[in-house]
């Protein structure tokens, strides 16, 4: 079992599982990751036709997405899932119900210790009124240099980089409020090695297979 409060950083997320070899968001992505040993996957998850779907843009009418239970019944505890959590609008707030969906299918596997909430403002907010326990990873303000101020304003414990807008300075800001640092991303390995060394505890892919050997040869560098 993988729990995200107490596996090792840093770590290698695989970003929508393992596109370089399945369909990104899908089944056969996420299981190709875990079975290259990847510490956490990451997905998008969205409200459709009165369910939870995995899905990156706007579904389309008659295309069969996983639901987010598929995923949660083959890869419960055994891997830590970076759930991003599609929001629903602009300027709008996250409708409860449906985050509370979210929430009662994580509880239903048993799933709250491996798992945590990615999101902008308005998935920060209902995160941390409805869910509490489950740790947050702010991207609000990502680009324009206030997301470690959003971690803090949601009490996120980690938060998640955009290169190019992360610099070594904001890392040591963001650690220094014990926030945990995702970074998106970096599929060279030259360049998570760079991230590592920044101070990056996670970083996302979409390459885990080649990033697995640089954070296995970090103690090298």
């Amino acid at each position: 079992m993988l729990m995200n409060k107490t596996t090792p950083y840093p770590r290698v997320c695989a970003h929508r599982g393992l596109p370089v070899l399945h369909p990104e968001n899908s089944l056969a992505s996420f299981g190709a990751a875990v079975a290259a040993g990847t510490q956490e996957i990451e997905f998008d998850l969205r409200p459709w036709e009165g369910g939870l779907i995995i899905c990156h843009d706007p579904p389309r009418e008659g295309t069969r997405y996983p639901a987010f239970e598929e995923v949660l019944a083959a890869f419960g505890n055994r891997v830590i899932m970076n759930i991003h959590i599609k929001p629903p609008g602009s300027g709008r707030d996250y409708d409860r119900a449906v985050f509370q969906s979210i929430v009662d299918a994580i509880d239903r596997y048993g799933c709250r210790e491996s798992v945590y909430f990615t999101g902008a403002a308005a998935v920060m907010e209902a995160a941390l009124a409805l869910a509490p326990g489950i740790e947050r990873c702010c991207q609000a303000g990502n680009k324009d240099g206030t997301i470690v101020a959003n971690a803090l304003k949601y009490r996120a414990q980690k938060l998640q980089f955009f290169v190019p807008h992360i610099n070594p300075e904001m890392i040591d800001e963001a650690r220094g409020h014990a926030i945990r640092c995702n970074v998106f991303f970096a599929d060279d390995p030259d360049d998570a090695r760079e991230l590592f060394r920044m101070g990056a505890d996670t970083v996302l892919t979409n390459n885990c297979v080649e990033i697995l050997q640089a954070l296995r040869m970090k103690s090298n560098l």
